[in-house]
């Protein structure tokens, strides 16, 4: 008689996710991951595969999970400024108490991994598309209803804004002063004047 899996597989990634994004995927082990999702190695392989797999539907998890609710924020916009204040303040109150990682699981993968994995890379890429994408095009709605200048060039405005939300997530990683962490916000939401 075969024997069933005993865990709900989107519990078991959200698991992995956390354990990825504290440790990266180096310093995770196989026995860290059989300990920490509390599921046998026969398990953990039958279902992911191997290591390399399990990370990868993590990155995946991970952009479902988190950048999904970031992409909602943006796409349903009524307030671009207060949107992107928003978003700021869930990334610092995220960052700063003691439950989750410090730092963005994706920007950690794009340091540890996106230069010797494509696949790693590619899901990276897409974040950054996605995120940029959806900036660009609430800018334009914004323009469009004369709540930003013209002149604002939609593209170049979401990238900075994309690179400004990365760079808080990686000075987060060492940065607690929350002066600093105002200025930060203050100056990226100067763009949208």
């Amino acid at each position: 008689m075969a024997r069933t899996k005993q865990f709900e597989v989107e519990n078991v990634l959200d698991a992995a996710v956390g354990l990825f994004w504290k440790k990266g995927y180096h310093a995770t082990s196989a026995n860290d991951l059989v300990e920490h999702l509390g599921v046998s190695r026969s398990s953990l392989y039958d279902t992911f595969g191997d290591k390399r797999n399990l990370y990868l539907k993590s990155l995946h998890q991970y952009r479902k999970r988190v950048i999904g609710r970031q992409l909602y924020l943006i796409e349903t916009a009524t307030d671009i400024k207060e949107t992107l204040e928003a978003i700021f303040s869930l990334i610092i109150e995220q960052d700063i108490d003691d439950f989750h990682p410090r730092g963005c699981m994706l920007v950690n993968a794009a340091t540890e991994m996106a230069a010797v994995d494509e696949d790693v890379a590619a899901i990276v890429r897409g974040n950054q598309w996605d995120l940029q994408k959806a900036w660009e095009m609430a800018i334009k709605k914004a323009q469009y209803q004369n709540e930003l200048r013209a002149d604002l060039n939609p593209k170049e405005t979401a990238a900075a804004i994309y690179n400004a939300l990365i760079g808080m997530r990686v000075a987060l990683k060492t940065e607690q002063e929350q002066e600093t962490l105002d200025a930060i916000v203050r100056q990226t939401l100067r763009l949208l004047d």
